[in-house]
């Protein structure tokens, strides 16, 4: 029987949450897994740890309940759930779809499988999981250790999940999809004090020696070295009484330019030269979104500025969009006219 959109979601629920023994042969396991599995009353899992697109999370909690066995098999992009004398098979993933999504974002992908009580269909397919399963291996630390880096890696880079006719910028998306930013290397780069002097002129004596045009393109942060190479950066001016501002969003490139210069009285200082950019992921970066933005993050970035630091020392730090996210309250921006 083929099964798709609601019946079908239904369906993989009920087989991996059902009180009774469950074999699972599934590429990816997502932020759900777990949880959907903690009903059954134990069984095997095999699933695709070496892709980067299995939650590793997820297989250690697996692992660390003693009523399944899990093991991986790197060459895996099935999706097969047999329990109770029937099989399961189709697109879906347990809560994500292979792409490095989660949750909620997972939910807006189309599903569709077909389902079999057939005797004969249900042990033939039992047949192969057993086969699989000779072939799949046992995972070790060292195994779980290396997933999580690909797995840090591939939730940097998957897609956004915005319609290419939107005409939604990243900030409205951001704000309305929060998990969007999850892993992504989006940061607040938050600074209390300008540029020195010394720095601006030693920006423009670059860009000239370098031939660089007055276009605004480049930008440069001063004496940060912290700051993360291939990152992007919401640019944010926190001012003595809190007033927040923003010079727009720059990425850092895939590896440091900088340019050393001297102080007037005495010292060196360094320039990180940064890109300035209209998009991300295909979505325009746009001012008014980005002061609802400013406006929304603001007590927490106001908090972490003040709290973190001497009256009137300045201060400046890179953090992870992501960790901060869900402090941000007034999600559901529209997008701008």
């Amino acid at each position: 029987m083929f099964v798709f959109g609601d019946e079908y979601t239904r369906l993989v629920r009920e087989f991996v949450s059902a009180p009774r023994p469950v074999d699972v042969a599934v590429a990816f396991l997502g932020a759900d897994a777990e949880r959907l599995l903690s009903n059954s009353t134990g069984g095997r899992v095999i699933c695709n740890l070496e892709s980067g697109a299995t939650n590793p999370a997820v297989v250690k909690t697996l692992l660390e309940n003693r009523s399944f066995e899990v093991r991986t098999l790197s060459s895996l992009h099935a999706k097969v759930i047999l329990s109770g004398g029937r099989v399961l098979t189709g697109s879906a993933n347990i809560s994500a779809n292979g792409l490095g999504l989660e949750s909620a974002e997972a939910a807006r992908w189309y599903e569709a499988g077909i389902f079999s009580e057939d005797p004969t269909v249900v042990e033939t397919a039992g047949a192969w999981f057993r086969d699989l399963w000779q072939k799949a291996v046992s995972i070790g630390v060292e195994d779980l250790l290396a997933a999580e880096m690909r797995w840090k890696a591939r939730r940097s880079t998957r897609p956004s999940g915005a319609s290419p006719r939107s005409d939604t910028g990243l900030f409205a998306h951001i704000l309305s999809n929060p998990e969007f930013v999850l892993d992504r290397p989006i940061h607040l780069a938050v600074y209390r004090e300008h540029a020195s002097v010394e720095a601006d002129n030693a920006f423009l004596r670059w860009k000239k020696s370098e031939g660089v045009a007055e276009d605004g393109a480049l930008e440069f942060y001063e004496g940060w070295p912290e700051l993360p190479n291939n990152a992007y950066l919401v640019d944010i001016h926190c001012g003595p009484k809190g007033g927040i501002s923003s010079g727009g969003f720059y990425w850092t490139g895939p590896e440091k330019i900088t340019k050393e210069f001297n102080y007037r009285g005495a010292g060196k200082g360094e320039l990180r030269i940064v890109f300035k950019q209209s998009t991300y992921d295909g979505m325009q970066i746009k001012r008014k979104e980005l002061d609802r933005f400013l406006g929304l993050v603001a007590p927490v970035v106001r908090a972490m500025c003040f709290e973190n630091s001497a009256a009137d020392e300045e201060t400046a730090f890179c953090v992870p969009l992501g960790s901060i996210i869900a402090s941000v309250e007034g999600h559901g921006v529209p997008a701008e006219a």
